[in-house]
């Protein structure tokens, strides 16, 4: 029974093929336009994706971002690095799209889980949030270096445009792991969109 079944098989699927091939119909050839559609189609779908604004769940959404800074937390625990996460200083731009990307070290032995939050030493904003850029989820490595993408909210975007460059930004990284202290940035420059 079974070689009979690959025989018939056999059989079939030339001829299967063979009326698969060729034009469907007669007209002029459109499969330059399909492409080139299908490719422009492609290339907008890949821009909208990129342009997807972060992410701030539960934890992101009720991490405090202040605390005490390493000098002020007396002798470190030796088990945990402080800060956990380091951001140094730096300029950011890019903003004309409401997403910057901040570069952060984990220095721990374990990924850095937790949330950042943009703030600012420069205006009152965002009430009642004050002086809040933006906030996200973050997660980060063990050890490495990444560019953590912020979503800055659209008063925090109209204060930029309106009074120019912040150079008194900063970002602190409250980690999900309990008794790890929450990392300050150095200072951060934030570039008039």
């Amino acid at each position: 029974m079974i070689p009979l079944l690959i025989a018939t098989i056999a059989l079939l699927a030339p001829a299967g093929l063979q009326a698969n091939v060729g034009p469907a119909t007669v007209g002029p050839d459109t499969s330059t336009a399909d492409a080139s559609t299908t490719a422009d189609r492609l290339a907008s779908k890949a821009a909208r994706r990129g342009k997807r604004r972060p992410g701030c769940r539960k934890f992101c959404q009720q991490a405090g971002g202040f605390g005490g800074s390493c000098d002020d937390l007396g002798p470190p625990d030796p088990n945990v690095p402080c800060p956990a996460v380091d951001i140094l200083e730096q300029t950011v731009g890019g903003t004309r799209d409401g997403i910057v990307s901040i570069r952060a070290t984990c220095m721990l032995d374990r990924d850095c889980v937790g949330a950042i939050i943009l703030s600012s030493f420069k205006g009152n904003f965002d009430p009642p949030t004050n002086n809040e850029y933006g906030r996200a989820d973050l997660r980060i490595p063990a050890g490495e270096t990444k560019k953590v993408k912020v979503g800055l909210g659209k008063k925090g975007m109209k204060y930029l445009k309106e009074h120019g460059t912040d150079k008194s930004a900063f970002a602190t990284v409250p980690l999900v792991e309990k008794g790890t202290p929450v990392s300050i940035s150095d200072d951060i420059t934030l570039l008039k969109p």
